[in-house]
């Protein structure tokens, strides 16, 4: 009943998401079928490909902090020079070079 309730909703969710951009589009799709196995997806932006060993240890290290099972949807953005943004439901994790530069702009003015 709690996975039925999750489809629907997610469902409702990748329908409000049509006017989004294509990498929305292409993501709601998963997070359904990853809720219905009783994951999360991290959408993880990155400047190149991880390598198996930085998915899989990205993988754990979200595993240990969400307390479930975790799909990695990896999306090459150009936009950022270095680093990684992960994006897992509400919250997201800056990790890139841009916002690190960001905030040493903000503390030194």
């Amino acid at each position: 009943m709690r996975l039925r309730y999750l489809a629907i909703v997610l469902t409702a969710a990748a329908s409000a998401c049509k006017s989004k951009s294509p990498v929305t589009q292409a993501v709601a799709p998963v997070t359904l079928a990853a809720a219905q196995k009783n994951r999360v997806v991290a959408t993880v932006r990155v400047a190149r490909p991880l390598s198996s060993d930085q998915r899989n240890r990205l993988r754990d290290a979200l595993r240990n902090k969400v307390g479930r099972e975790v799909a990695i949807q990896e999306v090459i953005d150009p936009d950022i020079l270095g680093g990684v943004r992960v994006e897992l439901g509400d919250e997201v994790f800056e990790g890139t070079v841009s916002d690190r530069l960001e905030s040493a702009r903000r503390l030194f003015g």
